[in-house]
């Protein structure tokens, strides 16, 4: 037997008549704003401690706050999360939609994940991009069809427009199928999905990279030499020369841009040789968290900066400087352009393939190179082996030529 109080508490009640210890319903906090339902839940024992929802009221057949708080307790109920799952009601009416509501919801619904830091979600710059793809699907099938109605050979004519490229054609394929699979069972079928060559990853060896430091070097000197050019400070060119430390770091460790840049102190264990990718500050891709090991040559320079005047820095402080994301890249297209005028795509970027490929050339095991640069399945790993074994293959032969 259950009693509900005024409260909103429910108490089970045996069948002497004593209550039993309180079990609290959690209820939402739902309002409107103006064409908008904002929908929010709280639990202090949750990470994180709030989540919220919003979607338009068109989309809805509630007409009240009531209605919508009624539908949320009986889906709570019957098993629903907030902190884990989209609204109870998306799934069931998603195929209802037209091509510009479905995707508003859905991007709607992904950005918030992604804002709550849940593997899955979007960063701003994602959502943009679906967006763009799935307007322009509106458009080619008609912004008044529903998505139940859109067929096969609709998509396959928007996928496979004849003035696009195979880059092209595979984006416009993983965006759609990514939004039908949202909508559910009653989405249409998805065409076959586009060949698309696997091109070679482009990388750079360990002198080549090398070089670009001594060309980085040399640019910051000439700009000191410079009569008016700042003498001091971290406005002085000088002071950039630890750039040359960050990109060797990166290309030791397979790090990518952003995460070079967010790396800190406290991620780096000296004594057991790993690092950390990823924290409370820094959400690295894939959204979760990953312990690699710390390369010999990685950790002579992390323990060069992990200490200042014979102590150990602060957990929390950046291991490079501050974040300086945009300069560690200019800097290094600065360099690169004096050194391989001929190469323009090779940006540092290309210092996480280059780390993969020249660890390949050391003879490490597939699996380990995989555990590094932290991907999950080995036939993405196995892409940064193509162009060496090439290289290597051309040696050979011309080794035997020489014979």
């Amino acid at each position: 037997m259950l009693w509900v109080s005024k409260l909103g508490v429910v108490y089970s009640l045996p069948t002497n008549g004593t209550r039993t210890m309180p079990k609290k319903r959690k209820i939402p906090n739902v309002s409107r704003r103006g064409d908008r339902w904002q929908v929010r839940f709280t639990d202090s024992r949750r990470t994180p401690s709030e989540v919220s929802f919003g979607f338009d009221a068109s989309l809805h057949s509630a007409t009240s706050i009531q209605r919508v708080r009624d539908q949320l307790y009986r889906a709570r109920d019957t098993g629903w999360d907030p902190w884990t799952k989209r609204l109870p009601w998306a799934a069931a009416q998603a195929s209802g939609y037209t091509i510009n509501e479905g995707a508003k919801l859905f991007c709607q619904e992904k950005r918030t994940a992604g804002q709550r830091g849940q593997k899955g979600g979007w960063t701003h710059k994602t959502m943009r991009n679906y967006e763009g793809v799935l307007g322009q699907l509106a458009r080619h099938v008609g912004t008044s069809t529903r998505i139940h109605q859109v067929t096969t050979e609709q998509l396959a004519d928007f996928i496979y427009a004849d003035h696009l490229s195979e880059a092209s054609k595979k984006n416009r394929y993983t965006h759609i199928k990514s939004f039908m699979g949202w909508v559910g069972e009653e989405a249409p079928a998805m065409p076959e999905r586009p060949a698309v060559r696997r091109k070679l990853v482009e990388y750079i060896t360990e002198d080549e990279l090398m070089a670009i430091c001594r060309a980085h070097i040399d640019l910051c000197h000439q700009q000191q030499a410079r009569k008016h050019a700042p003498k001091r400070g971290t406005l002085a060119p000088t002071s950039r020369l630890w750039y040359t430390d960050a990109w060797m770091f990166a290309f030791y460790q397979a790090l990518r841009p952003g995460e070079i840049a967010a790396q800190r102190v406290g991620n780096i264990n000296l004594k057991r040789s790993t690092m950390r990718v990823g924290d409370d500050l820094h959400t690295p891709k894939g959204k979760d968290e990953k312990l690699i090991p710390l390369t010999p040559k990685a950790e002579e320079i992390a323990r060069a900066y992990m200490y200042e005047n014979g102590k150990l820095r602060p957990p929390k402080a950046r291991l490079f400087s501050r974040k300086v994301y945009k300069p560690l890249t200019v800097a290094f297209k600065r360099a690169r352009e004096e050194v391989l005028p001929n190469r323009p795509k090779v940006s540092m970027k290309t210092l996480r393939a280059s780390g993969g490929t020249y660890w390949r050339f050391k003879g490490i095991d597939p699996g380990y190179i995989r555990d590094l640069l932290r991907h999950k399945s080995i036939t993405t790993t196995e892409t940064y082996y193509e162009g060496v074994d090439i290289d290597r293959t051309v040696a050979v032969f011309q080794r035997a030529s020489e014979q």
